[in-house]
């Protein structure tokens, strides 16, 4: 399918970026891009080229601030393998 889920963590000291502002989602299609952005109350689904833009450099802008999967999954383990040593004591 080509379908990818990559976590990737952002340091505390990492400064705005963004990913702060809410979630969303860059959805590529065959028909084109749209952008999902889900609220409290509701989703909100944007279509026009300058909001797609506007997203994908958001997008982009994330990713350079955030760790490198690689990085991610260590800090991950790291941590879970911290936990799983705390509870047997």
């Amino acid at each position: 399918m080509g379908d990818e889920v990559a976590l990737r963590v952002f340091r505390f000291d990492s400064g705005w970026h963004p990913g702060l502002e809410g979630p969303f989602h860059v959805i590529e299609t065959r028909e084109g891009t749209i952008i999902h952005l889900e609220k409290r109350k509701s989703g909100l689904f944007l279509h026009e080229d300058p909001d797609v833009r506007a997203y994908r450099r958001a997008a982009d802008h994330v990713l350079e601030v955030a760790m490198s999967k690689v990085e991610s999954v260590k800090l991950i383990r790291h941590i879970a393998n911290s936990m799983e040593g705390s509870r047997d004591h």
